[in-house]
């Protein structure tokens, strides 16, 4: 698809965020120094748009590619295929959620350390007392990252996506969307996902009450999508 292409269709500027799932990528500073050359070009104060496709990464790198985002305007994040863990997290902050038949989104779960571990496998209890010292200090920093995840999810949705709505029911979509062992769910929820890899299409995302236009098939921005290749 040509970028130009899909500008013409939404009327919006459109940055890309695509990682090759080849090179076994993840979202890591670099990618922060990268968004700031392709917002430079994005008026201050406009509304744009974000095409991102990627398997997740780092928390900490995640929250400051949001920020990035956030601080140049408002944006809607395109999902034409998978945006999952923290890049779910990333497209919290979209003002609208843009799906279609073959898009997802997942449970956040950051990845951990230059293994890109989920943190899911390093925060289980049975790490917290472990006699190596290098597994215990793998387990904090999982149960920090989802910690952090967590929070950064709640501001996102109770600023954003989720706006005017109840504490309650922000709080559920949150935990169902960064509940790792189930321990913290109160008795009245259920645990919907159980793998870090968990597809969540557009129709599940619209139940956790998350802003998703679902573009369907035969649109023209789907053809756009799924006709071209990016250049």
């Amino acid at each position: 698809m040509l970028i130009n292409d899909i500008e013409r269709v939404t009327g919006r500027r459109l940055i890309v965020y695509y990682c090759n799932p080849d090179v076994r990528p993840s979202i890591n500073q670099q990618d922060a120094e990268g968004f700031k050359e392709i917002l430079d070009d994005i008026p201050q104060g406009g509304e744009y748009d974000l095409l991102i496709e990627s398997p997740g990464g780092d928390t900490d790198a995640a929250d400051t590619i949001v920020s990035m985002l956030q601080s140049k305007g408002s944006f809607r994040a395109i999902v034409p295929g998978a945006a999952k863990s923290n890049a779910t997290l990333v497209c919290l902050a979209a003002e609208e959620l843009i799906m279609g038949p073959y898009s997802e989104i997942g449970p956040i779960d950051p990845r951990i350390g230059p293994e890109n571990v989920p943190a899911t496998f390093w925060a289980q209890k049975k790490f917290a007392e472990h006699p190596d010292q290098f597994v215990q200090v793998k387990h904090l920093a999982a149960t920090d990252a989802q910690k952090h995840t967590e929070s950064i999810a709640k501001n996102l949705l109770t600023e954003g996506m989720m706006k005017g709505r109840e504490v309650n029911e922000i709080m559920n979509t949150v935990h169902l969307l960064c509940a790792y062992d189930g321990e913290n769910l109160g008795t009245e929820l259920k645990r919907q996902f159980y793998s870090h890899g968990a597809t969540i299409n557009a129709h599940k995302a619209k139940d956790l009450h998350l802003n998703v236009v679902d573009m369907g098939f035969g649109g023209e921005l789907f053809k756009s999508l799924t006709e071209k290749e990016v250049e």
